[in-house]
């Protein structure tokens, strides 16, 4: 989907951001990222129009996949911009020579792409 002229806000739940060096889904985390206990998070916001919000939340679904306690709710208004999200700056560098997988528990509505950088 376009990020451009939405018509609705997009909610995403994220939790959990880890690496390793296995690509399978629920493999055990060598670094964990985020929990989002410890590392301050920082929004990306497009302007005044841009009400693109982010908050600790207990989590939605917690029978799922993702059995913890809470989640980020992040949620990019449809007025807000396609670069729009977030950023951490980490306690320490990543190697990613041998945990080069990253893996996110996200849950979300709709099927659409999300990207990361590192």
């Amino acid at each position: 989907m376009d990020p451009v002229g939405l018509k609705e806000d997009i909610i995403l739940y994220i939790d959990d951001i880890t690496v390793n060096s296995d690509p399978s889904v629920g493999s055990a985390p060598e670094i964990i990222l985020e929990n989002y206990d410890h590392i301050p998070l920082n929004l990306m916001l497009g302007g005044a129009e841009d009400l693109s919000n982010m908050n600790l939340v207990p989590n939605p679904d917690g029978k799922g996949a993702n059995l913890g306690t809470y989640v980020i709710k992040y949620q990019r208004d449809k007025d807000g911009v396609p670069f729009g999200g977030f950023w951490s700056a980490l306690p320490t560098a990543i190697d990613v020579t041998d945990n080069k997988f990253v893996h996110v528990k996200v849950w979300k509505s709709r099927i659409s792409p999300i990207k990361f950088k590192i």
